[in-house]
């Protein structure tokens, strides 16, 4: 009988440790839309309306409660995919400018309709953290709600506070979709160097990206698209007053290629928006296209050299880098299928005659043993 027990017990903890599910992460992730920079945070008098204009539009991963953030000081694979670089008093500039210095993240509150905005001291969320009186209430605690950020006690709708003991701020609109399979990751370029380590400090030009593993919600140009050949995953980072082609586009695809996905950047000339789902990196200016791999033993070739967009020449001393946030590690938009090992024909040997017994097992049997 306790042979029986133990041998369950040890199959339950093994179907456990082989399941896929750490290859489907899913998790909470916000759409910004903003509307202005530089917003007085919280003043009543400013009276600009969140849900129109919107001139970028970001992908970002809620963060948690400030749990082991506040003992790591916001390690960064704590926050791929959630942490905004910005230039204190002038907010989110272009894409490539190298005068950042604060950076900001959408942190839960415990409360699953109530999120704040959470000003951090240093670029890359690496310094101090100071969580705001400014966020966003949703209806619900359900993909596909919006709201404007306003100061949590108050019922204007004037933006959201990103820089502590400051006025800085957004007027933005958010869109929630909650428990959806993605993968949060940041990309971090140019660097000049094929290791990618030759970057200044407080120079690190990083974006945060959300690649959308599932469709969620039905909701016009808002609608979040699970990134494929054909649809893409747009950020607009900058429109320029002078639109059309007045942006600043990241976009994300597959191709034909199982394990691959593609990050194109652009400025200016030739950079469209039409939805989240389509865009154009123009050419004009910061054109680079960056190919990241996944092999079948899941590693990923994260330092990678930069191409133009048709992918026929290569731009040296341009090299980026991808950090997938950790708890989905594992999860990829497709992943290469394992050799499988050949099945055995008549008159071969059996396979019991190679058999080893792995590290795991031979625990489970002294164990057995011991119990008897």
């Amino acid at each position: 009988m306790k042979i029986i027990m133990v041998a369950s017990l040890v199959m339950g903890v093994y179907a456990t440790t082989t399941s896929t599910s750490g290859y489907d992460y899913a998790g909470d992730y916000m759409r910004l839309a903003i509307v202005d920079i530089n917003a007085a945070a919280g003043d009543t008098n400013n009276d600009t309306a969140c849900n129109a204009n919107h001139k970028r539009w970001i992908l970002v991963r809620i963060l948690p409660t400030r749990s082991v953030l506040t003992e790591h000081n916001g390690a960064m694979n704590e926050t791929q995919g959630a942490c905004v670089n910005f230039k204190a008093t002038t907010a989110l500039t272009n894409l490539f400018n190298s005068t950042f210095d604060k950076s900001f993240a959408i942190r839960a509150t415990g409360v699953n309709t109530t999120f704040v905005s959470s000003a951090n001291a240093s670029t890359n969320c690496q310094g101090a953290w100071a969580d705001q009186a400014t966020g966003f209430t949703f209806a619900s605690y359900a993909s596909g709600e919006k709201a404007c950020g306003k100061t949590n006690a108050g019922a204007n709708k004037d933006g959201i506070r990103i820089e502590d003991s400051s006025a800085n701020g957004l007027t933005v609109e958010a869109m929630i979709h909650v428990g959806k399979k993605n993968l949060p990751v940041t990309i971090t370029g140019p660097f000049s160097d094929a290791t990618c380590l030759t970057l200044a400090p407080n120079q690190v030009n990083s974006f945060p990206l959300v690649i959308p593993l599932a469709d969620s919600t039905s909701a016009g140009a808002w609608s979040e698209k699970a990134i494929s050949t054909t649809s893409g995953v747009c950020t607009q980072w900058e429109k320029a007053a002078a639109a059309p082609d007045a942006f600043s586009v990241i976009k994300a695809y597959t191709t034909s290629t199982t394990g691959e996905l593609v990050i194109e950047t652009g400025l200016g000339t030739g950079s469209t928006w039409t939805d989240v789902a389509n865009c154009t990196a123009g050419t004009s200016s910061g054109e680079h296209r960056v190919t990241f791999t996944i092999t079948e033993t899941g590693h990923v070739n994260n330092c990678v050299q930069a191409y133009n967009h048709a992918g026929t020449t290569a731009q040296a001393g341009k090299y980026f880098k991808l950090a997938v946030f950790d708890g989905a590690i594992g999860t990829w938009p497709s992943l290469p299928g394992v050799n499988q090992p050949p099945v055995c024909s008549p008159g071969t040997s059996s396979p019991a005659e190679h058999a080893s017994v792995s590290v795991m097992f031979a625990s489970v049997i002294a164990l057995i043993a011991m119990m008897m």
